[in-house]
């Protein structure tokens, strides 16, 4: 195969409709988990609007006030881009890194946000520690 006929593979479309639903329905809430370079993640995914709500109060002291800004901001271009924008990333809250049986952070509060395109694999549902 020459160069000139490589063609990447596309982002899987399921994914990329799941993220969809969740960038366009509000209250959408999905458990995944993923596998993307380097790493599992695990956790709800949600759609970029409720994850910016998470980021802007989610900061403390004057980080708090700066992530709200960010958050803002980027809610402000969502509007402005209206339906001509396509879900790119996926968004996640509760999100841990899973490594064999430990997960990190342990208390599951992390937000987390990825490129679909980088997603190798996911299972629907998300991991939970064995007591």
């Amino acid at each position: 195969m020459s160069d000139d006929e490589f063609r990447p593979i596309p982002a899987d479309g399921l994914l990329m409709a799941l993220a969809e639903v969740a960038r366009t329905q509000e209250g959408f809430e999905l458990g995944i988990t993923v596998n993307v370079p380097g790493a599992t993640v695990t956790g709800i995914m949600i759609g970029p609007r409720p994850w910016l709500r998470i980021l802007a109060v989610s900061g403390e002291g004057g980080t708090n006030q700066f992530l709200s800004s960010v958050a803002g901001a980027l809610d402000s271009m969502l509007d402005s881009a209206g339906e001509d924008v396509t879900a790119q990333c996926l968004h996640l809250r509760q999100a841990q890194y899973v490594s064999g049986g430990t997960f990190t952070p342990t208390n599951a509060a992390l937000l987390w946000r990825g490129r679909i395109s980088e997603v190798a694999g996911f299972s629907i549902g998300s991991l939970t520690a064995a007591d």
